[in-house]
C-alpha cells in the first residue's frame, strides 16, 4: 500500500502536523518542511519518511528546550539531560543544546555564577554544599571551581545560620552541639570552620 499525504496542518507553534493516509505521522517545523517540496496528495517515499522523522525529533528537542528554559534556566550538560529524559535521541539533544548555546540561550558561567550566589546568599549554603548543588545541575567540576573562587566567605553565611538557626542550642551540652555542628555540615561549612567559629562566638571547643 501507498503513502500519501493526506492533510497538513499549520500549528501556533511555528510546527506543521503531517498526516499519512488519514493518520497522524509527525509534527515538523514549518520552515523545514518547506526542504521537502511535498503537498498534500503526493505520495511519500520510505527514505522521505525517514527524514521526516529525523526531523520531527529536532522539532520536539527544540520545542522542549525553549519550554524548560522558560520554566527554568539550566547549565548545557542539565539541558542535554532534560532533553534525553523526554525521550531524545544523545545526538539530537548535544545538537539542539549546541544550538542554544549558539543562540546565547545557553550560557553555563551565567547560570553557574548566578546559581552559585543564589545557593551561599540566598540559602546561607557553605561552599562545599554549593558545589554539589552546581554539580548535580551539570555544571562542569572545573567551572564550578572558578565559580566558587568569587564568593565572599563562608564565615558571613555561618555566623548568620548559627545566630538564626541554633540561637536556641546550649553549646555545652554535648549532644545538642553535636546535632547542631551536623547540622551545619549539611549546609556545607567544613568542620573547621564550624569549629573556629564556634569556639570564638560560643567559647565552646569541638571535640
Amino acid at each position: 500500500m501507498s503513502s500519501v499525504i493526506t492533510r497538513l496542518t499549520a500549528l501556533r507553534n511555528g510546527g506543521l502536523r503531517i498526516e499519512v493516509n488519514g493518520a497522524a505521522f509527525c509534527v515538523v517545523d514549518g520552515v523545514d518542511w518547506a526542504d521537502f517540496g511535498l503537498v498534500k496528495g503526493d505520495e511519500l517515499p520510505l527514505e522521505i519518511r525517514e527524514e521526516l522523522l529525523a526531523a520531527a525529533e529536532r522539532f520536539k528537542a527544540r520545542q522542549s528546550a525553549a519550554a524548560s528554559l522558560a520554566m527554568q534556566d539550566a547549565s548545557s550538560k542539565g539541558l542535554e539531560r532534560k532533553l534525553r529524559q523526554k525521550g531524545i535521541s544523545e545526538e539530537v539533544a548535544r545538537e539542539t543544546v549546541d544550538r542554544f548555546v549558539r543562540l546565547g540561550f545557553v550560557q553555563d558561567e551565567v547560570y553557574a555564577l548566578r546559581l552559585a550566589n543564589k545557593l551561599h546568599e540566598g540559602k546561607g549554603y557553605g561552599r562545599l554544599r554549593v558545589a554539589q548543588e552546581l554539580r548535580a545541575k551539570g555544571v562542569e567540576r572545573e567551572l564550578a571551581e572558578q565559580v566558587l573562587e568569587q564568593l565572599p566567605s563562608d564565615e558571613d553565611a555561618l555566623i548568620l545560620r548559627i545566630e538564626k538557626k541554633y540561637a536556641g542550642v546550649d553549646w555545652s551540652n554535648r549532644k545538642e552541639r553535636a546535632a547542631a555542628v551536623r547540622g551545619l555540615l549539611r549546609y556545607g561549612f567544613s568542620y573547621e570552620e564550624v569549629s573556629d567559629v564556634v569556639r570564638r562566638l560560643k567559647g565552646e571547643e569541638l571535640e
